[in-house]
């Protein structure tokens, strides 16, 4: 992966995505050697030089990930994306690295994409290419391009499907709290419209960080770990009980709410966490109040978030109480982002998650109720189709799976519902009606209660799970099998 003076959000996402997924051998790359300083804030040193990556692999790279740089026009930079191009890799750019690729001829009589922002730029100094909006990414046959700098989670997860297959993809997504990974997307609702979002937003304000004994103001605690076992180093618990006196905030993302409440920081407070470590957190520290289904909690001067993305929201929301909603909703429009999210985080996570477990005994009695959700499913029904008595089955039930078979059915109901709304046309009181709940009216009820929107907000957002155009499918954007893929 290239990291030419990137911007740090470009080269930081995809690069962790893809490493993260075990799917590709991920180099960072770059012009020359040395400490490479990022946008804004981020120093890094390559892995290999383009000189060292040449030598070492003569034949190409499979993939070419170029994220936004400040030299587009880099000669050295140009004329290697191109060399790797006419080699046969699959050149994919990120945000405005599109403009790189551009000026190497990669996308010339090609669809492509990148920032909203550049949309006049691009049209007027590459008009042989066909400029897409609206849409998240674009593949062409061997070149990719995404839009703003959100897109490039969605595109990254793409990569990994086309490299590893859909599985691999599905269960990355899961486990760092992104839904769909799709091309669909409306970039025009964060463009700036007089009179509508576009007013003043640059502020006059006293900044501390320049002046005087440096102090934390915000202190963020991010995720990450290996295995199914959170590790909080002692000396580092110590360091933020230690600071949580003296700082104005303190933040925790996804599974960072561990060190949190190591610290003693979360002791009687509501709190949030990645969906999948939301049993670990209770069963370590019991006296933590953890809703499983916010996307991020503030409570008090303590902020904690659920998984990877609803940290960008409870960033959102952090730089909105320090200076206002336009500057959130500007910084938002800059990310491609909602300012504020409808639903939590259940619907990221898979309902019937235990059903993944080897082996279930109750595994053919979930395949039956998935083909009959339309009956009525009372627990006599179930205990007879499990050739169990109701009283053993109720009991063995929650003994296996840790929820009551009601529990189970609704849970089913919600989440053939949720797949009628994305992959299907069909009216609510069809939907209703299939998936058990008779009239629309209930369905309507259980969405709120569940997810927080209704069914009509539900299908807007996230309707248009199937192949779409650009879509990126190992036909697409597949490498040839002569070596194991490295991503570049």
């Amino acid at each position: 992966m290239l990291c030419h003076l990137a911007a740090a959000r470009d080269f930081m996402i995809p690069y962790g995505v893809l490493a993260r997924s075990g799917a590709a051998e991920v180099l960072a790359v770059s012009t020359q050697a040395g400490p490479l300083h990022m946008r804004p804030a981020l120093t890094i040193e390559a892995q290999a030089t383009i000189a060292q990556f040449d030598e070492r692999f003569p034949a190409g790279a499979d993939y070419v990930i170029v994220p936004a740089v400040t030299q587009p026009n880099d000669a050295a930079l140009v004329q290697w994306i191109a060399t790797q191009g006419a080699l046969g890799a699959t050149v994919v750019s990120i945000c405005d690295g599109a403009l790189v690729v551009a000026n190497a001829g990669l996308f010339r009589g090609r669809r492509a994409t990148a920032h909203w922002a550049t949309a006049s730029y691009r049209q007027q100094h590459y008009p042989d290419t066909q400029w897409q909006s609206n849409i998240r990414y674009v593949a062409d046959a061997k070149v990719v391009s995404s839009a703003g700098v959100s897109a490039a989670m969605p595109t990254a997860l793409a990569l990994v499907e086309a490299i590893a297959g859909h599985d691999r993809a599905a269960a990355l997504a899961q486990d760092i709290g992104i839904d769909d990974w799709s091309p669909v997307h409306n970039s025009d609702i964060f463009k700036p419209r007089l009179g509508v979002n576009l007013g003043a937003y640059i502020t006059g304000y006293t900044n501390q960080w320049f002046h005087g004994d440096l102090a934390i103001d915000t202190l963020i605690a991010p995720g990450g770990c290996k295995g199914q076992e959170f590790y909080a180093p002692p000396a580092l618990v110590a360091w933020i009980a230690q600071q949580a006196t003296r700082v104005r905030r303190l933040c925790s993302v996804c599974t960072g709410a561990f060190l949190l409440a190591a610290a003693g920081q979360l002791r009687g407070k509501r709190a949030a966490t990645h969906w999948e470590w939301v049993e670990r957190l209770q069963t370590l520290h019991p006296d933590v109040n953890i809703d499983a289904d916010k996307l991020f909690i503030r409570d008090g001067a303590v902020w904690t978030s659920a998984g990877v993305s609803a940290g960008i929201d409870l960033t959102l929301a952090l730089i909105e109480e320090d200076y206002g909603h336009r500057i959130a909703i500007e910084t938002a429009r800059q990310l491609v982002m909602f300012i504020k999210r409808s639903g939590g985080q259940s619907q990221f996570s898979v309902p019937l998650a235990a059903q993944a477990r080897q082996g279930g005994r109750f595994d053919s009695l979930h395949a039956w109720v998935a083909d009959h959700l339309h009956d009525n499913l009372t627990v006599d029904r179930l205990a007879e189709q499990a050739g169990m008595t109701p009283r053993t089955f109720a009991r063995s039930y929650v003994a296996q799976m840790g929820r009551t078979p009601a529990r189970m059915v609704e849970a089913m109901r919600l989440e053939a519902a949720c797949r009628a709304l994305e992959h299907t046309t069909l009216p609510l009181k069809a939907i209703a009606a299939s998936s058990g709940y008779v009239e629309e009216q209930n369905l309507r009820r259980v969405f709120q209660r569940q997810l927080g929107v209704n069914p009509g907000q539900y299908r807007s957002r996230f309707s248009g799970h199937g192949t779409e155009p650009g879509t990126i499918s190992p036909g697409s954007a597949s490498a040839p099998a002569r070596r194991r893929h490295r991503g570049t």
